[in-house]
């Protein structure tokens, strides 16, 4: 039993929900859909949309939105539905910021820090995944920016205090951590427990069997085959394919940042001194050296380089280069980095690819003066698919099938190819291919027909990996989270008491256990490594908002009273309606 609302005579089915869960029926797309729907009257009904993915892209935020729909639907609330692509959904609430809800899969991040890219206001109006929902709140920015800077058991009181207001705030719901897994075949490659496949040495740090030549891995998120741009924040995932072909100064192995571009790195107090590998050079020959690493932290902090008269910030990477002050090359070797925050912060600046200048300053110069000085215009322009596909990495670009299938081949200049202390490219070639759904990839990899299936298994097709003949089943650390989230810059959900009602309605008990088949936790807030998170542990229910209901099924009167409290009306027909 899950749930707290009093029981009522008058409640929604959850049954009515699982009959459309995972149907793929066809739905109508609102139209204008985005912003609030605002009414002449205001009588009216209250109309919200929800933009979310098909079920063909998506299965379990298609499910969460099935879900929420019928229960806004109870609340009284008109409903009109989008639905996009995963890259149109990101374009349209990342880049555009033009929703209501949406409920789709956050990357989710290990750090905490990564709360300060996710909420704070000076990433309100920003595109990316910064800061989606528009909110400010001036002490939720103190907690955040004190997280920065403090250590021990000072920084773990100051997450507390964010997430504590993150709670009662509601610019999201945080419905579910997901379970990850992943399906490979041992014939062909070992080494599958020793990395993730979140990072580039997930596809680096691999033993081919004798005769093994290609990995072929498959996806059911087609968008690595359609753009390997890193700064297209709208096909990007978690930026592992891009980090196949762009290398950085460290990379993640276990949890633990090691040297990779850089060969060693020294703290003296607030500046980082970066040593990088000798004679590096870039998939077309040209030198990687400290130049093209200061470049590219300027160019991420202002995509016109100095052609606007503000700067326009990049939609991806923006935790990272926040932390950093200056960037000055020494030699053609050396580059020194100062952070304004604590260490543990101002490393991530250590993991930001590294982009040749000679081949982004020339885009930037040559375009038009309205056009590298208006911020939607430029980063349409930098984030195409077109740009060449230069970068430093253990793999180079070879060739794709946009949609269908991408091909890399070993880039024999790779630095990690001579340095025994470090893992290199394992064969000639990899491959990245499209797969229909998870069901088919598995077959695909069981049969010896692809490598692995590199995007985590969808939840209600984890049961066929019991019954494979080859292929293996592997977890991954993860994290992840499903969400609702809330366009906090527009009424309704300005108001934070509507947000509360409307987090009220979503039982995430049920919805780990029916939606995902059991393979998600509920979670209060999102999981991070920090000792404050022990005090978010899930108990049963959501702190501020507990659902009302049981069992998925929403208690109406219950949830008619929260809409109440939020200063709403309902008129004669029971239709909750526009606030003056």
């Amino acid at each position: 039993m899950t749930g707290t609302g009093a029981p009522s005579r008058d409640r929604v089915n959850r049954r009515s929900v699982l009959a459309t869960v995972g149907t793929g029926a066809s739905l109508a797309t609102a139209g204008c859909a985005g912003l609030f729907s605002h009414v002449s009257s205001l009588d009216d009904q209250l109309s919200v949309t929800i933009t979310t993915v098909p079920d063909d892209d998506d299965r379990q935020s298609n499910g969460i939105f099935k879900y929420l729909e019928t229960a806004l639907e109870a609340a009284g609330i008109d409903v009109g539905v989008e639905l996009r692509t995963t890259a149109q959904l990101q374009q349209k609430v990342l880049v555009d910021q033009e929703f209501d809800i949406f409920v789709a899969r956050h990357p989710g991040f290990k750090h905490p820090d990564g709360l300060y890219e996710l909420l704070h206001s000076r990433f309100a109006s920003e595109p990316g995944w910064q800061n989606p929902y528009g909110v400010t709140h001036m002490d939720l920015d103190e907690h955040l920016e004190a997280q920065r800077h403090l250590t021990g058991e000072e920084r773990t009181a100051a997450i507390g205090d964010a997430l504590d207001i993150v709670l009662k705030e509601k610019p999201f719901v945080p419905v579910c951590a997901p379970s990850t897994y992943y399906a490979v075949n041992p014939e062909q490659f070992g080494g599958w427990d020793r990395q993730t496949f979140r990072t580039r040495l997930g596809f680096v740090d691999l033993d081919p069997a004798d005769g093994v030549d290609a990995f072929t891995g498959l996806v059911t998120d087609s968008r690595p085959t359609v753009n390997l741009n890193p700064l297209a924040v709208q096909y990007r995932r978690t930026g592992v394919y891009t980090s196949l072909l762009y290398d950085s100064l460290a990379t993640e192995s276990n949890g633990d940042l090691i040297p990779w571009l850089a060969s060693d790195w020294e703290w003296a107090d607030d500046r980082v001194t970066a040593t990088l590998r000798p004679d590096v050079t870039f998939h077309d020959g040209e030198s990687l050296t400290a130049t093209d690493v200061a470049f590219t932290f300027d160019f991420l902090e202002d995509l016109s380089l100095g052609r606007a008269e503000s700067p326009i910030p990049a939609s991806r990477f923006r935790r990272h280069t926040s932390t950093v002050e200056t960037v000055t090359p020494v030699d053609d070797e050396t580059v020194e980095i100062t952070v304004s925050t604590n260490r543990t912060v101002g490393a991530s600046a250590l993991t930001v690819p590294i982009l040749p200048e000679h081949v982004w300053r020339p885009i930037v110069t040559e375009l038009e003066q309205e056009t590298a000085s208006t911020g939607p215009w430029l980063r349409e322009e930098l984030h195409a698919e077109t740009i060449p596909r230069t970068g430093s990495g253990p793999y180079r670009f070879d060739g794709w099938t946009q949609g269908d299938q991408v091909t890399f081949t070993r880039f024999d200049e790779h630095f990690a190819i001579d340095d025994p202390d470090l893992p290199s490219a394992p064969v000639d070639q990899l491959q990245v291919q499209s797969a229909p759904n998870g069901s088919t990839a598995i077959g695909l990899v069981d049969r010896g027909d692809a490598t692995a299936l590199v995007t985590p298994i969808e939840s209600h097709v984890v049961g066929e990996t019991e019954s494979t003949e080859t292929a293996k089943r592997i977890s991954d650390p993860n994290w992840a989270f499903y969400q609702v989230g809330f366009n906090t810059r527009e009424p309704p959900f300005s108001n934070f008491r509507f947000r509360q009602a409307v987090a009220s309605l979503i039982d995430r008990e049920w919805l780990a256990s029916e939606v995902f088949h059991g393979h998600a936790r509920p979670i209060a807030v999102p999981d991070m490594e920090s000792a404050a998170i022990d005090d978010y542990t899930w108990n049963g229910a959501d702190p501020e908002t507990p659902f009302v209901g049981t069992d998925g099924e929403v208690d109406v009167e219950a949830a008619r009273d929260l809409f109440e409290v939020a200063s709403y009306r309902y008129n004669d027909e029971g239709e909750l309606v526009v606030n003056d």
